[in-house]
């Protein structure tokens, strides 16, 4: 299993007057799973580039990066895969999003709640900590 899979990912906020919220979509394998946007990353695309793509093709929005979050492994069907996060704003509502995705704002108790996965949260824990120190 040397074979690692690149993907890139995107863990968007904004801001309102109640505070911080983060987007999240169903896992299209398994719907009942919530995750951030990410997906492969294609040829010549940089990870950068991937993040945002996805980000448009499975939530409809558009965002801007701030930085680069971490990195997440895991093991899926015998497959190695690397995703790596980003940190990215809002900007704005471009499109549905992929069908059956269900973006969805979530304010940082709900969306630790939400989110499936711990790495997920972890990335939430670190994206706090990010935003709150800009």
């Amino acid at each position: 299993m040397d074979f690692i899979i690149e993907q890139a990912g995107a863990v968007t906020f904004r801001i309102l007057d109640s505070g911080i919220e983060f987007l999240l979509v169903r896992s299209k394998k398994e719907p009942s799973k919530w995750i951030f946007p990410k997906g492969h990353v294609e040829m010549g695309e940089t990870l950068e580039e991937a993040s945002l793509r996805e980000l448009t093709e499975e939530a409809g929005v558009s965002g801007e990066i701030i930085t680069f979050l971490d990195t997440v492994e895991f093991n899926k069907h015998k497959k190695k895969y690397r995703v790596s996060y980003f940190l990215t704003r809002f900007k704005a509502v471009v499109n549905k999003g992929e069908k059956g995705r269900e973006p969805q704002w979530y304010n940082y108790k709900k969306a630790m709640e939400m989110l499936s996965f711990p790495s997920a949260r972890s990335l939430i824990e670190l994206s706090i900590k990010m935003i709150e120190n800009r």
